[in-house]
């Protein structure tokens, strides 16, 4: 009785999650603050972190206090090293001035160097301001998230891959909207796939010129809210 019981409840949960229609930002798992948890932050200026008083810090330095406030043990993880303030782990791949594409031809390697749990991905604002068209800049995004599953599968190891939905451009609002409809969806298949993956909306979050410094780079108060938006994922 007891396996006729328990064959009916698998059966149950099986239809019942084959049916749910799920919101990718909602399903995110956060991780037991019990181990030291290795976070790249990967991609162009904004991951970088310049124009802020000098101090080239971005969301970073406000990501890792916020997570070690919540109790997580951080190393953040990058063959980069920027920040003028010495209270935060600098360590990223934010490469000031690269497209999707170059990402893409480098990230394997720098993988191989600094193997993370997890990685923050927001890339695709240089590739807009280029007048790269959206879907051609989906496609070298969808070529990176390759790349990591490639890693993965070359080295048995298992990475949580967070998306981002990019900050506005506001010289290129159009091509922004369409890339992040192109990037929400090709995250959703990739999810759907069975890939650790999630979607980060910084779209919405950060929709404001009063986050802006200019029309494609944070100000403090915006890299405040890149933080925690991040942070909401992890």
């Amino acid at each position: 009785m007891i396996y006729n019981f328990l064959r009916v409840k698998f059966i149950y949960l099986l239809v019942l999650f084959s049916c749910k229609s799920f919101e990718l930002e909602e399903l995110d798992y956060p991780l037991l603050n019990t181990s030291k948890i290795k976070i790249m932050p990967l991609g162009d200026s904004i991951t970088q972190g310049i124009h802020i008083n000098s101090k080239n810090i971005g969301y970073r330095r406000d990501l890792y206090n916020l997570l070690k406030s919540n109790g997580y043990q951080i190393d953040l993880v990058g063959s980069m090293h920027d920040g003028s303030v010495s209270d935060f782990d600098k360590d990223h791949e934010g490469h000031g001035g690269y497209r999707a594409d170059q990402i893409r031809d480098s990230v394997y390697y720098w993988l191989s160097l600094n193997p993370p749990d997890i990685i923050l991905l927001h890339v695709g604002t240089n590739d807009i301001s280029q007048k790269e068209t959206a879907y051609n800049v989906s496609l070298e995004i969808d070529q990176i998230l390759d790349q990591i599953d490639l890693f993965e599968l070359d080295n048995d190891y298992r990475i949580k891959v967070i998306v981002a939905k990019i900050i506005n451009h506001f010289d290129y609002q159009e091509n922004v909207r369409a890339l992040n409809n192109y990037i929400s969806r090709n995250v959703e298949d990739r999810f759907k796939d069975g890939d650790y993956i999630f979607l980060a909306d910084f779209y919405s979050s950060l929709n404001d010129k009063k986050y802006f410094l200019d029309n494609v780079h944070p100000n403090e108060s915006g890299y405040k809210v890149m933080a925690e938006t991040w942070a909401s994922k992890i």
